[in-house]
């Protein structure tokens, strides 16, 4: 049996380094907040990304500039919106496109008190569930 769901989905909007922010949007765009300069010194932030619906996610960072080994962007599976209990995926070391398998995934950024650099940007999609009720069903066999 196949299952393809057909919808239109809204972009959301970037979701800059303060604390921590969660979004519901089944595609949007994140960054650590600094815009065109570097970010800041001591940054601790974290996304969680729920959209509802969603079978899996994915994350693609398309702009990666961080302090090796002293400033790191962590992305973790989650269980619930609450993310209770996070599963490391995958520390970010460069352009990475991951997966959160349960569709749900929180993001954190973390930096030292030293030096900074230019930053990330990561976008994300989601893969939606066959039983979602968020558009047409079609089914095939």
């Amino acid at each position: 049996m196949f299952c393809a769901l057909f919808f239109v989905v809204p972009s959301g909007g970037e979701a800059s380094c303060d604390g921590t922010t969660t979004r519901s949007e089944h595609t949007g765009t994140l960054s650590d907040g600094s815009g065109s300069s570097s970010y800041s010194n001591n940054a601790n932030c974290s996304w969680i990304i729920a959209p509802s619906g969603s079978w899996s996610l994915t994350i693609k960072f398309t702009v990666f500039d961080v302090q090796a080994g002293y400033d790191f962007v962590r992305v973790y599976s989650c269980e619930s919106e609450a993310c209770a209990s996070p599963m490391l995926l995958q520390y970010v070391l460069g352009l990475d496109t991951v997966v959160a398998p349960l569709g749900i995934a929180k993001i954190t950024f973390t930096s030292d008190g030293s030096a900074t650099q230019d930053g990330f940007n990561a976008t994300w999609n989601f893969v939606p569930a066959c039983n979602s009720s968020l558009g047409e069903y079609s089914w095939d066999g």
